[in-house]
């Protein structure tokens, strides 16, 4: 667990280094920013530290170990502690996702620039699915990774490429359908 204890000078310099930006509410960082992101930086006891974070600590106390603090308004620059909640890598993405943020938003199937396979070679792997094919067999006919494989089989990826009511996919479109029942 990340402690919550910053020393009084950087708590005092921390509320010296950002503006209230009046129309989003944000308390955006007027001090050093990350090359990556652009998320705030402070330096105390001689180490940087992300800014947001050390707000995180200031108003609302330790960040336990496999947690990150997100950001509600999307503003990396934002120390707001109100704009701030704490999340899993995974609660992070998610939201990014739900928000349209990612790196290609709306860009599905072959329209993504990173997709590796076409609408083709993924009917193509569902019908190698039906006939016993196991993900590694097929992903190494492919030339992709048993896990996009795992993907395709469990309906996360290409999703809009039917599948057969087939007993290759049963298993995960009851898991799927249970887990949807039960949000």
């Amino acid at each position: 667990m990340q402690k919550a204890y910053i020393p009084a000078e950087a708590v005092e310099r921390f509320h010296s280094k950002y503006q209230i930006n009046p129309r989003t509410g944000c308390w955006e960082w007027t001090d050093a920013l990350s090359s990556r992101g652009g998320y705030g930086r402070i330096k105390y006891r001689g180490e940087a530290h992300r800014a947001h974070r050390v707000s995180y600590m200031i108003h609302k106390g330790a960040i336990p170990d496999g947690m990150v603090v997100c950001h509600q308004c999307d503003n990396p620059a934002c120390v707001n502690p109100d704009h701030l909640w704490l999340g899993t890598h995974m609660d992070n993405n998610q939201d990014m996702i739900k928000k349209g943020r990612g790196r290609y938003p709306g860009h599905q199937g072959e329209a993504n620039p990173r997709a590796t396979l076409t609408r083709r070679k993924v009917q193509q792997i569902i019908h190698r699915m039906m006939a016993g094919q196991n993900n590694k067999q097929i992903a190494q006919a492919f030339g992709v990774s048993h896990a996009t494989i795992s993907l395709v089989r469990r309906g996360k990826i290409w999703t809009d490429v039917p599948r057969p009511d087939h007993p290759a996919f049963s298993r995960y479109a009851a898991l799927k359908a249970a887990s949807k029942a039960a949000s």
